[in-house]
């Protein structure tokens, strides 16, 4: 593996994950962490607050679930832009990811305008057999969570020619667009004196952007996933034809049938929409308004870059989605394609249905959030 050393000794303390310390420490760092997280979108006047709780945190002894397992043998790669750490026993899957991550790295920064200033961190673990990962975005010390476990076939997700090039990318596409660095004196004065740095494009940010932002990347930088599957663009269509499509205000939300997906199939969708409307660096133009010397919010920014508010360009982008949703339903009427009959309407997700050899009865599995799963013969 060329520019990567791998050292057998065991897991190498970062500095700045707290990983390899007392099980109790391990997990009070994290939640240190995501106290510092939260304070992303709180009132300025309990920033402070939150952090300085955040550090507190770390020298008490918190009883929670590991993201890792401290004890088991551990190994540390290492490459121009990365520490790497994970178990000996994914070691074959880690060194598959970390021989591209700088490519990975370098390509998604020229894309993202930005690329960090400190190294970053990787965590590979997989403490929950769950397809995931995330980012923690400190401007002193970045940090990759990988969960090796691939997703289940889903029409939603798309093809991927791998689940750690389309993991890796995204996360790391996280790190390069909210990493960076605020171009205001007073306020980078005042983060200087701070534990925790985090960037003005972190903190103002909406959930839609950066959810939405990291999964276009994910599909500029592979040609494949979420903005490549036919479970968006069906998404969109089927939400939009039955007037259920969200609204600007429900794009951050969770309580709907795949209403926590909405930020990464509709974000991503309206962001290339709007690059197709103003070119692919309005994006880049947007992260570095609300950086700049000059303090603006998120819709100050994004008002400069496109001219109006997203709100209003959410409406105009809705309405294409629709006139795209009833031109497919034409075609495919005139086409004489039969979409079959409605058996009943479903809340949530179901099971794939099983067809009987005679072809008169369907069997589905029903899914409760509530309550256990019922499997139901039609």
């Amino acid at each position: 593996m060329s520019n990567a050393a791998a050292t057998t000794q065991g897991l190498r303390r970062p500095e700045v994950t707290g990983f390899g310390q007392a099980p109790g420490r391990q997990e009070a760092a994290l939640q240190a962490r995501r106290l510092a997280l939260d304070a992303w979108r709180s009132p300025r006047r309990t920033r402070i607050a939150l952090v300085v709780v955040g550090m507190l945190c770390i020298r008490n002894e918190v009883p929670a679930q590991y993201l890792t397992r401290p004890q088991i043998p551990w190994r540390t790669i290492t490459t121009a832009r990365f520490d790497i750490h994970f178990p000996a026993e994914l070691e074959e899957w880690t060194r598959g990811v970390a021989g591209r991550m700088d490519r990975y790295a370098q390509a998604v920064s020229e894309a993202a305008g930005n690329e960090p200033s400190a190294r970053v961190t990787v965590i590979v673990e997989d403490p929950s057999n769950v397809a995931n990962g995330f980012a923690l975005p400190f401007m002193e010390g970045p940090v990759i969570f990988l969960w090796p476990t691939p997703p289940s076939p889903s029409p939603t997700f798309g093809a991927h020619r791998g689940w750690g090039e389309a993991l890796a990318v995204h996360e790391y596409a996280h790190i390069a667009h909210l990493t960076f660095p605020t171009r205001n004196p007073r306020e980078r004065f005042l983060w200087n004196l701070l534990p925790v740095r985090i960037s003005p494009v972190a903190r103002k940010a909406p959930a839609w952007v950066i959810e939405g932002y990291a999964t276009l990347i994910e599909g500029r930088m592979t040609a494949n996933g979420r903005p490549f599957s036919v479970g968006r663009a069906a998404v969109l269509r089927q939400w939009a034809l039955e007037g259920k499509f969200p609204t600007y205000a429900q794009l951050n939300g969770t309580g709907a049938f795949l209403g926590g997906n909405m930020r990464y199939l509709v974000g991503s969708a309206f962001l290339e929409w709007l690059q197709d409307r103003r070119g692919d660096s309005s994006l880049v133009y947007l992260w570095r308004r609300m950086s700049a010397r000059q303090q603006r919010s998120f819709d100050a920014s994004f008002a400069g870059v496109f001219g109006a508010g997203p709100g209003d360009l959410y409406g105009a982008f809705t309405v294409e989605v629709m006139e795209r949703a009833l031109q497919v339903r034409s075609r495919l009427r005139d086409a004489g394609l039969v979409e079959g009959e409605l058996v009943q309407r479903r809340s949530g997700g179901t099971g794939e249905p099983a067809l009987s050899p005679d072809g008169t009865q369907v069997a589905v599995v029903l899914r409760s959030p509530g309550g256990p799963s019922r499997l139901v013969v039609w």
